[in-house]
């Protein structure tokens, strides 16, 4: 993953200002609502020293993706090659829902803050720390 000197990974290709956060147990360049108006999205991917990967793509649409009532598409993963243990997403015709242990569950979206709080906990009870 690209690194910028002194900075986080980068979270995309725009070279606009973006909001840094810590998010489990790394650090991802997530734009501010406004910064998103402009960008669209944004997106990372880690491997981790355990072998995991985290990865996280949210990108913010012209309208809402049915039936989900927001504006933004998404995916966020946290897991092993061959072994998903989370992964929060949406797709047309089937809205918003979580994947955790081999279940799929459906998932009330807020905001994209609560998005990564969830999926953030979710992996920490899940053995990600």
């Amino acid at each position: 993953m690209a690194q910028r000197p002194g900075g986080p990974p980068s979270c995309g290709t725009t070279k606009q200002p973006l909001a840094v956060r810590r998010h489990a147990g790394f650090r991802c360049r997530i734009p501010t609502v406004p910064e998103r108006a402009a960008f669209g999205g944004a997106s990372t991917k880690e491997l981790r020293d355990d072998g995991s990967i985290i990865e996280v793509v949210i990108r913010e649409l012209p309208e809402p993706l049915a039936p989900s009532m927001h504006r933004y598409k998404y995916r966020l993963y946290f897991g092993w090659p061959g072994r998903e243990v989370v992964r929060y997403d949406n797709e047309r015709g089937k809205g918003d829902h979580r994947h955790l242990g081999g279940r799929e569950l459906p998932y009330a979206f807020t905001s994209v803050e609560q998005l990564l709080d969830d999926f953030e906990s979710d992996i920490r009870q899940g053995g990600g720390s």
